[in-house]
């Protein structure tokens, strides 16, 4: 019972609300996922002109696709562990630039070598953003606003696609597939200046300052850590991410592809538009409500 008590006045102390700060940062990673998901999303959108225009084959194409996972979980653990060290901002601030010059770096692309390359390096660069955000984000947040609010940041990398698909989708028949990459190379440029110039570090102990904190956050032990990593939660959401993550690499490459040569519907049809934009609409409002939800759990 005083365990209890003692928990719950830890809380009230901590405060119960985000701080304007917090807001922006949370702002700017939701931006972040936006630009995340949607460079992930583009070549599924562009893959019918860049079939025709490479003369792939299917196997040729579902390598393409594909590979953007082959060094995803790899590099996802081994630079957000190394964020932990240097800092959250640095190396976000490097994993947006990474992608911004992958973007300007397809519109050279002339075989699948180059166009396969492009996306092994857009994946090794994707992989750690989720966790590295993550940890720029949860010390602005009080422990029961904490769900909610990693929601709120990680709505971007769905709502992001929903909203970009009508104009990615405009630009690829109007002007060219190669438009579509250079203006996400843009918006992630864009971003990465933004970041730099506002982002602040916040560590884990949201009373402290960076200063105090850093040195603290190196004496972790990884007999601290193993305990953690091998817990039920850890082990049941790694799970969770795997089955997770068929439906999103299937979306990702082959709900365009299905509904243009399947179902036949044009890139300009309202139908097919739905049909890309439609699912990730639901899975950011799936995220916003069982956030809120286990936040509510959380306080009881």
């Amino acid at each position: 019972m005083s365990e209890l008590i003692e928990t719950r006045v830890r809380r009230k102390q901590q405060g119960t609300r985000v701080s304007p700060f917090g807001w922006v940062m949370i702002a700017l990673l939701f931006a972040l996922g936006v630009i995340n998901f949607t460079d992930k999303v583009v070549l599924g959108l562009a893959a019918i002109p860049i079939i025709k225009e490479l003369h792939l084959s299917a196997i040729q194409y579902g390598l393409v696709s594909g590979s953007l996972f082959w060094l995803f979980s790899l590099s996802s653990v081994l630079v957000t562990a190394w964020a932990d060290v240097v800092g959250t901002k640095k190396v976000l601030a490097l994993l947006a630039t990474t992608w911004a010059l992958v973007q300007f770096a397809t519109l050279f692309v002339i075989s699948f070598p180059a166009l396969l390359l492009t996306r092994v390096v857009l994946g090794a660069g994707e992989g750690p953003s989720y966790g590295t955000s993550v940890t720029a984000t949860a010390p602005w947040l009080p422990p029961d606003r904490r769900a909610f609010g990693l929601g709120v940041m990680t709505f971007g990398s769905s709502i992001g696609p929903a909203v970009f698909v009508p104009l990615l989708t405009f630009m690829i028949v109007a002007v060219g597939w190669r438009s579509a990459f250079a203006l996400l190379g843009g918006i992630g440029a864009l971003w990465v200046v933004i970041w730099l110039v506002v982002a602040r570090e916040r560590l884990a102990d949201r009373s402290a300052p960076v200063h105090e904190t850093h040195g603290a956050r190196r004496r972790t032990r990884w007999s601290q850590v193993l305990p953690l990593i091998f817990s039920r939660n850890i082990i049941f959401s790694i799970f969770a991410a795997f089955s997770v993550y068929w439906g999103v690499a299937m979306l990702l490459g082959w709900t365009p592809i299905y509904l243009v040569t399947i179902l036949h519907l044009k890139l300009t049809d309202p139908l097919y538009i739905a049909g890309v934009s439609l699912p990730w609409l639901l899975q950011g409002l799936a995220l916003l409500a069982f956030g809120a939800l286990a936040d509510r759990a959380f306080r009881l």
